[in-house]
């Protein structure tokens, strides 16, 4: 199975940590492949509303 994580945390706390476990859990049940993105290391700009 293919896993993708979605991560919209800014840092590695409580939300990493859970996922973590959840990796763990999954990986004990069977074969699983992960795919994690980090949407802070994607360089999404802030939004600056509408500008029309």
């Amino acid at each position: 199975m293919k896993c993708l994580i979605i991560n919209g945390s800014p840092r590695k706390g409580f939300t990493w940590k859970l996922v973590e476990s959840i990796k763990q859990k999954m990986q004990q049940a069977g074969n699983v492949e992960f795919e994690e993105v980090m949407l802070m290391d994607s360089n999404i700009p802030m939004c600056r509303g509408w500008l029309g």
